[in-house]
């Protein structure tokens, strides 16, 4: 139902590519390889913002070891954005901000020069009068790093 509200899909893959590609092949995701993987997240950002169509308004980056990202945590981060393309969204949940970020086509060039593990937090650092906080879940603040993690959080949920 999420992509209902984004135009177009492009999915960064890195590590095991040809896996993830083959996983992804039945859904109408535009697969974009990173080589760069190794050199840490912002290598991936720059591989799926230059990826980004043209006529795109903005990016929402959603993160791929964040599972539990609900569809009504999307909804209220693009529902934040303003079609200007200078905001930067980012769901708030308890105080505390997480994942996915929306960032308007204004910021793709920076994102795009970004380098190391670090994301976008420097951007979000020089843009903080451009930043729009959007209600969330808890999902849009557990990251799962493990497939044994993943095990124990689906665990205890079924409990």
């Amino acid at each position: 139902q999420a992509q209902n509200l984004v135009d177009e899909v492009v999915v960064v893959v890195g590590r095991d590519a040809e896996k993830m590609q083959a996983a992804l092949s039945e859904f109408n995701f535009r697969i974009v390889q990173n080589p760069d993987f190794a050199d840490g997240m912002a290598s991936s950002l720059r591989a799926g913002v230059c990826a980004v169509s043209p006529e795109a308004d903005a990016a929402l980056v959603v993160l791929g070891d964040m599972p539990f990202v609900a569809a009504a945590d999307i909804r209220s981060v693009v529902g934040m954005f303003s079609p200007d393309g200078g905001d930067i969204v980012i769901p708030v949940c308890n105080g505390k901000r997480g994942n996915p970020v929306l960032l308007g086509r204004a910021h793709f060039p920076a994102l795009a020069a970004l380098g190391g593990d670090s994301g976008a937090r420097t951007l979000f650092a020089e843009n903080a009068e451009r930043i729009r906080e959007a209600p969330a879940g808890p999902g849009a603040l557990r990251d799962i790093d493990t497939p044994e993690a993943l095990a124990a959080e689906c665990a205890e949920k079924t409990q």
